[in-house]
C-alpha cells in the first residue's frame, strides 16, 4: 500500500523528567505503523539528559537544545528542521503536543508559510487552571502570539469532554476530536509463579489503593476522598 499521509509529531522535549507528555508520545509511538501513514517526530534534546524511548515506527528528528541563564531550555528554530523534511519526503499534517513554547511557536509559523494542515493538542495548556498560572507572561504570549497561532490550527485534539468545552470557551471553532489518552496496563506475575510477597500480598484479603501525584487542586485528591468515603469498598484501603 503506498503512503497516503505524511505526518510529523512535534514535542517540545522527551526527557524522563518533562512530564505526562513525553510519556504519551512514548507509550503513542509504540501505535503508529501503519502503511498508509509515514510519521516522524522533531524534538528538541539537551546534552546528558536521559530520553524516554520511541518505537522505530515513528523516525526521530532531534534539534540540539541548551539550557539558559534560568536553567530554562533554549531550542534552536523548528522551521528548518521541517523544510528539511518537507522538502526530503513532504509533509501533510503537523501536530504539535502543547502550545506556548518556542518550538510550538516556530512550528505554527512553518505550516502557515508551507500551507500544511496543523492540528494542535494542548494536553491541558489551555484549561483555565494553566492559564491562570503564570498569568500575566501567558496574557502576554496569548495576545502577541498564541491566539493567532491557534486559531490557524486546523484542529484540536482534546483528551476529554471538559477539556474540549474549554478550548470552546477560548472562542476557537474548528473541529475538536476529543480522544483520552491510552493506558498501558502492567501485567503482574502469577503468585504461584512468584515468591516475592508484594505479589503474594494482592492475593490476600487486604488490597491497597495507592494515589501517586504531587498535592494540586487541579489533580482532584478532594474530589477522591469524597468518592473513597461513600463506597467504603470491602477489602481494600
Amino acid at each position: 500500500m503506498d503512503v497516503k499521509f505524511k505526518v510529523c509529531e512535534v514535542i517540545a522535549s522527551l526527557s524522563i523528567n518533562s512530564g505526562g507528555t513525553a510519556s504519551f508520545i512514548s507509550d503513542l509511538s509504540k501505535y503508529l505503523e501503519d502503511p498508509a501513514f509515514q510519521f516522524q517526530l522533531l524534538t528538541a534534546t539537551m546534552p546528558n539528559v536521559q530520553n524516554l524511548p520511541i518505537h522505530q515506527a515513528l523516525s526521530v528528528n532531534e534539534l540540539s537544545a541548551r539550557a539558559g541563564l534560568l536553567g530554562q531550555a533554549i531550542r534552536p528554530g523548528a522551521a528548518s528542521a521541517l523544510t528539511e523534511m518537507s522538502e526530503a519526503d513532504g509533509l501533510d499534517i503537523v501536530h504539535q503536543h502543547g502550545v506556548w513554547l518556542d518550538i510550538f511557536r516556530d512550528t505554527a509559523k512553518w505550516t502557515r508559510r508551507a500551507n500544511v494542515d496543523l492540528v494542535v493538542s494542548p494536553h491541558g495548556m489551555l484549561e483555565p487552571w494553566a492559564l491562570n498560572h503564570k498569568k500575566w507572561k501567558k496574557k502576554l504570549a496569548w495576545t502577541l502570539y498564541q491566539k493567532s497561532d491557534l486559531q490557524h490550527a486546523k484542529a484540536f485534539h482534546a483528551c476529554s469532554e471538559q477539556e474540549a468545552e474549554n478550548i470552546r470557551q477560548l472562542g476557537f471553532k474548528q473541529p475538536i476530536a476529543v480522544i483520552p489518552n491510552g493506558v498501558e496496563l502492567p501485567q503482574l506475575p502469577s503468585a504461584t509463579k512468584c515468591e516475592d510477597s508484594k505479589v503474594r500480598k494482592l492475593k490476600g484479603e487486604t488490597k491497597t489503593a495507592l494515589f501517586l501525584s504531587r498535592i494540586s487542586s487541579k489533580k482532584g485528591l478532594p474530589m477522591l476522598l469524597d468518592a473513597w468515603a461513600s463506597l467504603a469498598p470491602a477489602g481494600w484501603q
